[in-house]
């Protein structure tokens, strides 16, 4: 019964992340429906997010309660607003973006995303993505 509809505040209820947006691969089947890549999450947050990348806030326009980010990129090679999430999430994003990279490689190129180039990670979302790995 606390599943969205609408929110006005963290905390309202939840809903279903598609952790890599649907709108970059225009909610097209079968990864719109792949479990592996769907995340219950706070709907506010998840509003917040849109469909901004993952990557490292230089300067945060928006922290959530948790202490995510929204804000400026500190990544080299991406100027534009991402999306941070706590460390204790960042590698369980990580393994998603790899598991959708290989599990969909054939249609990857079609996407529209900064964080991918043809039907690769661009070299920055390769960096950030790895990183992840380290850090946890």
């Amino acid at each position: 019964t606390d599943q969205c509809g609408s929110y006005a505040a963290e905390g309202d209820c939840y809903n279903r992340e598609h952790t890599t947006p649907a709108d970059w691969y225009n909610d097209a089947a079968p990864m719109y429906t792949d479990l592996f890549n769907v995340y219950p999450t706070d709907g506010y947050v998840n509003g917040k997010r849109n469909n901004y990348p993952y990557g490292d806030v230089a300067v945060a326009s928006w922290t959530s309660t948790n202490g995510s980010l929204l804000g400026t990129s500190a990544d080299t090679g991406y100027v534009g607003t991402v999306f941070e999430p706590i460390d204790e999430y960042k590698g369980d994003f990580a393994r998603t973006y790899f598991y959708m990279m290989t599990r969909y490689k054939d249609v990857v190129s079609t996407w529209s995303s900064p964080m991918y180039d043809g039907d690769n990670f661009s070299e920055w979302a390769s960096r950030v993505l790895k990183k992840c790995f380290v850090s946890i």
